[in-house]
């Protein structure tokens, strides 16, 4: 497996465990509490059928759950896509996207101002 968020989360937690991960509004997150909440979420997406090749889209917003979210989905198997809504067509276009290849990690988005939102997946 490719370093991604889910190997380098957990190394950092095993190297550096009490070191900042994240510091929003003035509440710091350990490596060591991220990675565990990550694991705990991920394990609840799992027990609620959630797996290899799911879509899991959530509002995103720079606020500590969701980059548990982003951290947790892969570790489930779910492709994360973090945006706030989506239509039936930009759906299609993120299916058209992953290819049937290699599992996708990530799901990236443009605003869409240029007439047809563009989907980046990873």
């Amino acid at each position: 497996m490719a370093a991604d968020s889910i190997d380098w989360v957990k190394g950092q937690a095993a190297i550096r465990p009490d070191a900042a991960a994240l510091e929003i509004g003035g509440s710091v997150t350990t490596y060591r509490e991220l990675d565990e909440e990550a694991d705990e979420y991920a394990a609840e997406l799992t027990r609620r059928g959630v797996g290899r090749g799911h879509l899991l889209r959530f509002p995103a917003a720079f606020d500590r759950t969701s980059v548990v979210v982003i951290v947790a989905g892969p570790r489930a198997g779910a492709v994360i896509a973090p945006q706030p809504t989506y239509a039936s067509t930009h759906l299609d276009l993120i299916d058209e996207a992953s290819g049937g290849g290699e599992p996708a990690r990530v799901v990236l988005d443009t605003s869409g101002t240029g007439g047809r939102r563009r989907s980046c997946v990873l």
